[in-house]
């Protein structure tokens, strides 16, 4: 049963954790110009455990270590993103509420072909826009692979959805708040100047598959974890807003 205590705990716990893997470094993959990062993760598992409002305080931790590390050992382009709050904070704190929302709604099967529909059509236009690219020579090989293998990773994710069913609902609500982080961070970029415009662009498209691909296996892995821990098949319902506000 879901309670304030719980979710308070959950929030200080997986924060903390969000705060090691940024003063380690393990809660970054290097991929020049920027880093990848999966310090998203425990606030997707925060939103996936414990809903939107957990998934929230989280992210508002990590958006608020983000300006810290900007403000101390950043890098420009990190600078000049994370030393605004906004672009800070605001696509952190949605990534908790979307993992929720998304959560909550991949348990439908309505939701369930939506997605896969929407994500077949990333699939294919990823794939057509990576191949246009390198035959026109406008395209590293690097970069070339890791856009093939975000199509893959987009494809498995429809399969997946279609496969398992219901059980998939983690693993959507991953794809869901990482996508929130990045498309967030990067259009804010672009929009506050922070960023250029094709530079965002690049960023996303090659940051992407890494990221999404790490949040995907790792949140759907702890959530078997903890649902075989409570005895249960099910995860968790997330608290209604009546008794778990934090």
């Amino acid at each position: 049963m879901h309670t304030k205590t719980r979710s308070m705990v959950v929030v200080g716990m997986l924060g903390a954790l969000t705060v090691v893997m940024g003063l380690t470094g393990i809660g970054f993959i290097p991929i020049p110009p920027v880093r990848a990062t999966i310090m998203h993760l425990p606030v997707i598992l925060a939103g996936v455990l414990e809903g939107p409002a957990a998934g929230a305080a989280v992210g508002a931790i990590f958006g608020g270590f983000s300006m810290y590390q900007a403000a101390t050992i950043g890098t420009p382009i990190s600078k000049a993103l994370f030393l605004n709050p906004i672009i800070a904070l605001l696509p952190r704190i949605l990534i908790g509420i979307a993992a929720a929302y998304g959560f909550q709604a991949a348990r439908s099967r309505w939701a369930r072909i939506v997605t896969a529909v929407l994500l077949g059509g990333l699939a294919a236009r990823l794939g057509y826009a990576a191949w246009v690219a390198l035959k026109g020579g406008s395209l590293a090989t690097t970069s070339f692979g890791l856009m093939l293998a975000g199509t893959l990773a987009a494809t498995a994710a429809v399969l997946y959805l279609l496969w398992r069913g219901e059980e998939a609902a983690p693993g959507f609500a991953a794809l869901l708040g990482t996508l929130t982080n990045t498309v967030g961070v990067l259009g804010l970029g672009a929009l506050f100047k922070a960023l250029p415009g094709p530079l965002a662009w690049t960023i996303g498209l090659t940051n992407s598959p890494a990221e999404v691909f790490a949040a995907m296996t790792v949140t759907v892995l702890v959530y078997q974890g903890v649902t075989r821990a409570l005895g249960n098949r099910r995860a968790p319902q997330p608290p209604s807003r009546n008794t778990a506000t934090i």
